[in-house]
């Protein structure tokens, strides 16, 4: 992902090494939000290199506000194109706390058939932050 400003982080490495990250950063000239997601790799490492990214637009950005805002209780993304598929899934979990939210990012490569992905909880707070910044890139990419 290019670097075009301020992204929102979320951080979840555990002692297992299994653990992810995921970051969201908005981009006004391609009127999008850019998600992208690694796995840890060690203590505190995540992958970077081998991320999986997805471009939201404003119907991705309104599925995913529609889950938090507690509208329904899940939601899926499908992009697909001729290098492969990406998929995001958030999903709230009314008896699950702290962390209320859960959300899974992957990509299959088309060539290779190849795998990877990243899964994470999504805590009250950190949903709340992501709300606010999802609706404030609505406005923007829309111009209203």
């Amino acid at each position: 992902m290019a670097e075009y400003g301020p992204q929102y982080c979320i951080y979840k490495p555990t002692k297992t090494g299994k653990g992810g990250a995921m970051r969201w950063q908005l981009d006004v000239k391609k009127q999008a939000v850019f998600v992208d997601a690694a796995a840890q790799v060690g203590e505190h490492k995540f992958d970077w290199e081998h991320k999986v990214v997805m471009k939201w637009g404003i119907s991705d950005i309104g599925e995913v506000l529609a889950v938090i805002e507690k509208r329904v209780d899940s939601a899926e993304l499908f992009h697909q194109t001729d290098s492969g598929t990406a998929k995001f899934s958030i999903r709230f979990q009314r008896d699950k706390k702290p962390a209320n939210y859960f959300l899974q990012m992957w990509r299959k490569e088309a060539k290779s058939d190849q795998a990877r992905g990243v899964a994470l909880p999504l805590s009250q707070a950190e949903a709340a932050t992501l709300c606010v910044l999802l609706r404030a890139a609505t406005v923007r990419i829309l111009k209203w």
